[in-house]
């Protein structure tokens, strides 16, 4: 009787490891494609948060930054090669530093950002503003 018992519990293990081992292989096969796909004139609007914790320089006391963006960009042209024209608007840009925020000159400006077709910046145009000195 008690060979039987181990024989259920082995048989039981070696069933649910098998199982497992099938969800697991399947699992490992699963792949997933984060490349965009880019159409002309669609337009795509984003929302950026860089949070920084630093220490401020003139009391040593900790202070946190945070900078947000909120952009649109646009598919100006997809080329015959597979390269990509983007526009991207700045709609509004804000610096915060331990609560009190600001707003960042960067209103309303535009960039050109051409990527290849694995996309890589290929050129990029920031013009001459402040965004320009940023970047």
């Amino acid at each position: 009787m008690a060979n039987h018992v181990y024989r259920t519990k082995l048989t039981t293990l070696i069933v649910a490891g098998t199982f497992l081992a099938i969800i697991a292989a399947a699992h490992a096969d699963d792949t997933f494609n984060l490349k965009r796909i880019y159409k002309t004139g669609e337009s795509d609007r984003y929302r950026t948060t860089i949070t920084i914790d630093t220490t401020d320089p003139s009391d040593g006391k900790a202070a946190k930054v945070v900078f947000t963006i909120a952009t649109t960009d646009e598919t100006k042209e997809i080329k015959f090669d597979g390269s990509v024209l983007l526009s991207m608007k700045i709609d509004s840009a804000t610096i915060g530093v331990n609560g009190a925020e600001q707003p960042v000159p960067l209103n309303n400006t535009s960039f050109a950002t051409t990527l290849d077709k694995s996309g890589k910046i290929i050129k990029q145009d920031l013009g001459e503003g402040l965004a320009a000195q940023i970047c």
